[in-house]
């Protein structure tokens, strides 16, 4: 009987010091990786109290203004008073308002930090990682943020009544008066670029030269357009020589002083380019012999011409104004 009391005694004894023991901090693998007092860099206290960090983020709240737009209803009337009378009537309108669904958030957002640092892997889950830290000091935290504001433009359209606007349109020509006088440009296979030149002279005919623009001794020569048709620089005019021949037969051209039994061109520029055509009934060609420029019918085969054929060329004739 007394060794069955002593029995109960030291059991009565042992029974308290166990439930104290329950009630701290076990000093494991988990804790000591958080508290760390080998590493003081080690940011285990800062890691723990985000961890128990919550953010809240209230749902979005809405916030309209009108926007108001004038849609006018256009009609251009366009009036021609030279020969024809266009009318055009154009109406703008402008697209329909356009439509933004917004998607709505009813419950608020709540976000939690749930990554348990790489040096924490000690701690088997987020309990004991919770349990560590709870040890250490560190408490739960709730933050809410401030409601964001999504604004919307509520766009108001208002139609005003039509507005006419009527244009008058007077056709002008505008007449170019040569006086100034333009060169003759050559543009072909032989002497491209060149331009033609009247050599100084003191006979009644005299054959046409040439001349570079890179070379300011020798000069071109300025001819005018006579109201004729004729090509001039003043003194002489260019002819067609066509000596015991037809006067649609192709000849060699000549500065003669007028008159003249041989024949006249009639020539004039083309607006679009600056070409000259000329004419002895039906519109010919140039064609270079050689160093003579010739000319004759666009309907006269080069091989009649005057002419051997390794000395022949057709070029063209455009005129040139200053500077050139």
């Amino acid at each position: 009987m007394k060794l069955t009391a002593s029995i109960f005694l030291i059991a009565s004894i042992a029974l308290p010091v166990h439930s104290a023991t329950s009630t701290k901090c076990i000093e494991d693998n988990c804790l000591r990786a958080i508290r760390a007092t080998n590493f003081p860099t080690r940011p285990g206290t800062a890691d723990c109290y985000s961890y128990f960090a919550t953010t809240v983020i209230p749902p979005i709240s809405t916030s309209y203004y009108d926007s108001e737009y004038t849609v006018y209803d256009h009609t251009e009337v366009i009036t021609e008073t030279v020969t024809t009378t266009l009318t055009t009537a154009t109406t703008t309108v402008l697209p329909e308002p356009s439509t933004q669904t917004f998607e709505k958030r009813n419950e608020p957002i709540t976000n939690t930090n749930t990554a348990i640092p790489a040096y924490a892997s000690p701690c088997s889950g987020s309990i004991r990682y919770s349990s560590a830290c709870s040890c250490i000091g560190a408490t739960h935290t709730v933050t809410t943020i401030e409601s964001p504001i999504r604004v919307v433009e509520n766009t108001i359209y208002i139609t005003v009544p039509t507005l006419t606007t009527t244009t008058t349109i007077t056709e002008t020509s505008t007449i170019q008066t040569i006086a100034t006088g333009f060169a003759i440009r050559i543009s072909g296979s032989s002497r491209n670029g060149q331009y033609i030149r009247i050599p100084e002279t003191q006979y009644i005919g005299v054959g046409l030269s040439f001349a570079s623009a890179s070379n300011p001794i020798i000069t071109p020569t300025l001819f005018t357009l006579t109201p004729s048709g004729a090509l001039s620089n003043g003194t002489y005019s260019i002819y067609m020589l066509t000596p015991g021949g037809l006067p649609s037969a192709a000849g060699d051209l000549y500065a003669i002083q007028p008159p003249s039994s041989n024949l006249l061109l009639n020539c004039r520029i083309e607006q679009t380019n600056g070409e000259i055509k000329c004419e002895n009934g039906d519109f010919g060609r140039f064609v270079l012999c050689s160093d003579s420029i010739m000319y004759g019918k666009v309907t006269r085969p080069l091989a009649e011409y005057p002419c051997l054929p390794r000395f022949l060329a057709e070029i063209r004739l455009f005129a040139v104004w200053l500077p050139y």
